[in-house]
């Protein structure tokens, strides 16, 4: 398992979650009007945001009361919770980098769409935001612009249990004049409702429950497979808006 040496980040739980909140706080949702876009069939899917590595983040961690130690402290913890969860989704076979992209696909053909997956890697420095420039999509009525914000786990407290969160940002572009007509939040465990009330929200299965960390190391095939349920949750319920 790869450790670094540096001092961590203070991009951990506390940043994680304040820059969450401000985005789910100012995101403008559009619900689809499917009576004035009846010629939508093709949907281009540009390259997909999606996170390095996969988040354990404790919601109300202790070290977060703490000032700058206890965000040093919490930031080393959940890095290395991150790194360790890199090596359990490995051992449970789950490529999520490419999983959802086929995700995506499957569930928009299900709804009756053709699709065209665009090829190339998103920009860096829009992995966790939409794109300014769409790439071009011939033949599509409209580009489907998505990002993950959060895919991991969460626990609510430093005691409380671990359960799968995937959050995905959606916005879908009419090919032609690049006008949005359909922007939504699509949550699979959406733990801050508060800030998020907008997003439509999927409970995660009752099953899907890790005790603490050790429970996860003990059991990367789960892990694993919590997260695909979750992964092809938000897939689905990001086609039944569109269809």
């Amino acid at each position: 398992m790869f450790r670094s040496t540096r001092r961590p980040s203070l991009f951990g739980s506390a940043a994680v979650l304040a820059v969450m909140l401000s985005a789910c706080a100012s995101f403008p949702t559009q619900e689809l009007d499917k009576a004035s876009n009846t010629s939508l069939h093709v949907i281009a899917v540009a390259p997909i945001g999606m996170p390095d590595k996969p988040m354990v983040t404790i919601v109300n961690a202790v070290g977060n009361s703490f000032g700058l130690i206890g965000a040093v402290v919490e930031a080393a913890r959940a890095s290395n919770a991150s790194n360790e969860a890199v090596n359990e989704l490995a051992s449970g076979g789950l490529a999520y980098k490419a999983q959802l992209p086929a995700d995506i696909e499957s569930s928009l053909k299900a709804a009756g769409f053709e699709v065209q997956m665009l090829q190339g890697a998103r920009a860096a420095n829009q992995t966790a935001s939409f794109l300014t420039t769409l790439p071009a999509a011939p033949g599509a009525d409209a580009v489907l612009d998505l990002y993950v914000s959060y895919f991991g786990y969460e626990a609510a407290g430093a005691q409380s249990a671990y359960r799968p969160a995937v959050h995905l940002e959606a916005r879908l572009l009419d090919a032609k004049t690049q006008k949005v007509i359909f922007a939504d939040q699509i949550y699979y465990n959406n733990f801050m409702p508060a800030a998020a009330k907008k997003a439509i929200t999927i409970e995660p299965d009752a099953q899907a429950v890790f005790a603490d960390r050790a429970a996860m190391r003990a059991a990367p095939a789960d892990v694993a497979r919590w997260l695909r349920v979750a992964q092809k949750a938000v897939a689905d319920g990001l086609a039944n808006q569109l269809k």
